[in-house]
């Protein structure tokens, strides 16, 4: 017998409590799981949300709808004992009524709308697979005031909502607004969940053919300014249509196809483009103030004019250049003649800022904020560009100080600016992405500066 088992049989014939520890305590263990199993049991079917009958929440349906569209006190109060009882689809009803994204369609609701207390009604229904709870959870956290741990989850939340086995292509009417939001998550790289720049495709379309005005804004009107990835996934699920399929280029680029075949897809009327003006004959090397005008206009929709224009760029004139910054803007050009290019707007309006062109330097800083098209995300080069903005023309710190239109620039851009200026000796205070009353001082002190300066020249 080894020690182990001598000290063992040892305390067992006389240890009483050595004994009943051995014969009670795996007894009580069982009963502790077994109280456990009975009580996951009682909150619904195994394996399934714990939530109630379809009967149920139909009641809670009518109840939230008396509530918030009849303005019935009687039923918001049982609306509410149920939720307070831990009623999840009590809960999910009740966190419409708070939620501000669609506090539209209960216009008499007694309660006030709350993000913060409708996320807190949502979280059980959503943990227990409720589908309503999923999608307006996601909805939620996906809204741009929300943080980045916010918007991760709401994507994670809004693909599992997509993913559920229960989860039909009707649904996505009435959650196009989320259908949309979960697009984006997909070509976000910071996101947090894998990429799928052709679902992403899918999606944004089944919202345009829903006749979603903010999706038809967004990638129609402003087609020119999304990354190539995004723009080949749209050619991509257009393509893939059996009835009425794109024909045009899969390319990632904004083409006049591409804009007619997503009119048609949103129900518009097809695109047209302009008929080509008369071509004008050459009219030399140089041209009048009106003469140049009326070519950079014709360069809108007549390749001819365009190369007219590439041709003095390239002589180093500044108009020109500048031109050619906003004719390949995504900003501006909506490909109907050729497509926009964000980098060669950039480079364009760099070139003319060095030129001395008015507004050639701030057209770039936004280029570079924004990130559009293929440009990546500078927000240094940016904060330099308004730097050098300010010093062509100090009167543009309009557009940083106004409320409205500071309100434009990233976060990024307000951190970058503030370094550079700090660099300068003009801003002291701690650098911070946002916007705040010290770096507003310090543009106007730059900008004055420059005033000061530019004064002893002008006539």
């Amino acid at each position: 017998m080894t020690p182990r088992a001598a000290v063992h049989g040892s305390l067992w014939y006389e240890d009483p409590w050595y004994r009943l520890a051995w014969l009670a305590l795996p007894q009580a263990g069982t009963v502790l799981l077994a109280n456990l199993l009975f009580a996951l049991v009682a909150q619904g079917e195994w394996g399934r949300p714990a939530t109630g009958s379809r009967q149920r929440a139909a009641e809670l349906e009518i109840l939230r709808d008396r509530a918030g569209g009849e303005g019935d006190a009687a039923a918001l109060s049982q609306l509410a004992a149920g939720a307070k009882a831990g009623e999840i689809d009590a809960q999910t009803r009740l966190a419409t009524l708070y939620d501000p994204l669609v506090a539209g369609k209960f216009p008499r609701k007694a309660v006030p709308s709350d993000r913060a207390r409708a996320t807190e009604l949502y979280r059980a229904g959503s943990e227990a697979g409720d589908l309503v709870a999923m999608a307006r959870l996601a909805d939620l956290l996906l809204e741009e005031a929300g943080s980045e741990d916010d918007r991760r989850r709401g994507c994670r939340l809004a693909k599992a909502w997509l993913d559920h086995p229960a989860t039909t292509r009707d649904m996505l009417r009435g959650e196009e607004r989320l259908a949309e939001k979960l697009a984006r998550c997909l070509v976000d790289a910071e996101s947090g969940i894998p990429q799928d720049p052709r679902r992403a495709g899918d999606l944004i379309v089944d919202t345009l053919r829903l006749k979603y005005e903010p999706s038809i804004r967004t990638y129609v009107r402003g087609l020119g300014l999304h990354k190539p990835a995004l723009i080949r996934a749209l050619q991509e699920a257009m393509a893939a249509r059996t009835i009425g399929r794109y024909t045009g280029p899969v390319d990632g680029l904004v083409h006049p196809e591409t804009i007619a075949a997503l009119e048609r897809e949103a129900g518009l009327r097809p695109f047209l483009p302009d008929p080509a003006p008369e071509r004008r004959a050459e009219t030399g090397t140089g041209l009048t103030a009106e003469e140049f005008r009326s070519l950079a206009q014709a360069a809108t929709r007549d390749l001819a004019a365009l190369a007219r224009v590439q041709a003095i760029a390239d002589r180093g004139d500044a108009t020109a250049l500048a031109t050619l910054g906003y004719l390949y803007s995504p900003f501006l050009n909506k490909g109907e003649v050729f497509a926009p290019d964000a980098r060669r707007s950039a480079a364009n309006f760099e070139r003319a800022a060095a030129a001395g062109a008015r507004d050639a330097a701030a057209q770039a800083a936004g280029l570079y904020d924004k990130g559009a098209g293929a440009l990546e995300k500078d927000p240094d080069r940016a904060a330099s560009l308004i730097l050098r903005q300010l010093e062509l023309d100090p009167g543009y710190q309009l557009f940083l100080t106004d409320p409205v239109f500071g309100a434009t620039w990233s976060p990024a851009f307000w951190g970058a600016l503030q370094r550079a200026l700090a660099a300068r000796g003009i801003y002291t205070n701690p650098v911070e992405n946002r916007r705040n009353d010290a770096v507003i001082a310090a543009i106007r002190r730059f900008a004055q500066a420059n005033e000061t300066a530019r004064s002893p020249s002008r006539p």
